[in-house]
């Protein structure tokens, strides 16, 4: 029996796990089982949003807080200040790696007892949640192999994430970009790097999961005579999105778009009740539609199930224009070839904007998407409303930019990126 371990520390990480169809593939091997280790392991409702079927064991995934010694803080500043340099780094990496193996408890010697697992698979090293960091840890000392496969494009953008709190023996990653970085910024062999695409954007091969535009309309509450502008808002840790609102709304009153249109605000999934309140004041709106379609699970935050999936596809695809400030979405809209305008301007917090988003987002991982024209950037009103018009006059434009963003971040674009992970997941557990 092959036992694959398997954790998810935030309710995100089901999209590119299990959802995606890695899990599924897993489970189809007649000698696998497959444990999900989760803060919500004991929560039906957890259980049944990441839609697995079969020999599934569920598995509690144990609180944990990093140690705050002198000597870790002093070592975590020298990681820091040392990831260009592999002969620095590297050494530090194993001397903190050391330390924490004296000062963490040992949490997983019963689950590893056990089950016996082949090999561990997680959606972070520690980044967004630190459940994962003892567990990396403690399957390293018991010669248990261990994958990261990357939740994001900007996983390893080391100015974006940092260091990883712990490292993967291995790593699934997007592209070749993020190869480069995880063999240049995280000094990983090339050969602990497997290039596999991202397998929660599987199902924007799948055409069936479009519903007509007509049912799309009705059940949202739009307007079919007017066109659809979508609104991905950003969290408030980021900046103050609301002016975009602002502006949107005024130039429809104010009938500055070539065509009558209207707004479906789609609100961050990972916003707080604090970031929703900043948008109270549209609420009434004609102009607006608020959607919200998202689960929320105690312990995980945002859980989304497949419906969940297949809505934000949908909501993309009828959409007439996409905004953003610099979020993945873009990549979602290039896979349906919607077009995007990314909002690189912010009259509200400026300074914020600028350290926040400017120098850490735009001029990192986004800049693939500047660098290939693949959306319209904007840098003050009069560009957006500019942008927003001849986008929505010619849903051509910049079409081969979308392209060319949509083979160089999601490698290839047949639907198998899913039964890459599975495979590189299956290839470690093998005996060695």
């Amino acid at each position: 029996m092959r036992t694959i371990l398997m954790s998810i520390s935030l309710g995100r990480y089901c999209r590119i796990l299990t959802l995606s169809g890695v899990g599924d593939l897993l489970l189809k091997r007649p000698d696998t089982r497959l444990v999900i280790l989760s803060p919500a392991a004991h929560l039906q409702a957890f259980r049944d949003r990441i839609g697995l079927r079969g020999d599934v064991v569920f598995e509690d995934l144990p609180d944990y807080s990093p140690a705050a010694t002198r000597l870790q803080r002093a070592l975590r500043r020298l990681l820091t200040a040392t990831w260009r340099h592999k002969g620095i780094f590297l050494p530090c990496m194993r001397v903190y790696e050391s330390v924490q193996a004296m000062q963490e408890p040992r949490l997983f010697d019963g689950i590893f007892r056990r089950y016996e697992p082949s090999v561990v698979v997680t959606a972070s090293p520690g980044f967004n949640s630190p459940r994962e960091i003892p567990l990396i840890g403690e399957a390293r000392r018991a010669g248990i192999p261990t994958l990261y496969v990357a939740y994001g494009w900007d996983s390893l953008t080391v100015p974006v994430k940092g260091f990883m709190p712990a490292r993967p023996a291995a790593l699934a990653v997007w592209n070749r970009f993020m190869k480069q970085e995880a063999v240049e910024c995280h000094h990983y062999d090339p050969g602990a790097v497997k290039i596999v695409g991202p397998p929660h954007f599987d199902i924007y091969q799948d055409k069936t999961i479009i519903v007509p535009r007509e049912r799309f309309f009705d059940r949202m509450g739009l307007d079919p005579e007017k066109k659809v502008i979508l609104f991905a808002t950003g969290t408030l840790r980021w900046s103050d999105n609301a002016f975009i609102l602002d502006i949107l709304e005024k130039a429809i009153q104010n009938r500055d778009l070539i065509y009558p249109c209207q707004v479906i605000c789609r609100m961050h999934p990972f916003g707080k009740g604090k970031d929703r309140n900043v948008y109270e004041r549209f609420m009434g709106s004609p102009h607006v539609k608020f959607d919200s379609n998202f689960g929320h699970i105690e312990h995980l935050g945002w859980t989304p199930d497949r419906d969940d999936v297949v809505h934000i596809a949908n909501l993309v695809y009828h959409s007439d224009v996409v905004v953003n400030i610099a979020s993945t979405i873009v990549l979602e809209a290039a896979l349906l070839d919607r077009p995007v305008v990314s909002v690189g301007f912010n009259p509200v917090e400026p300074e914020k904007f600028e350290s926040m988003v400017i120098k850490r987002v735009f001029w990192q991982h986004y800049r693939y998407v500047l660098e290939r024209e693949a959306c319209s950037f904007v840098e003050n009103e009069e560009q957006f409303i500019r942008a927003l018009n001849d986008n929505l006059s010619n849903p051509a434009l910049r079409r081969d930019g979308r392209r060319t963003l949509v083979e160089d971040i999601c490698y290839r674009l047949d639907g198998q990126a899913s039964a890459r992970v599975a495979d590189a997941i299956l290839e470690l557990s093998e005996p060695r």
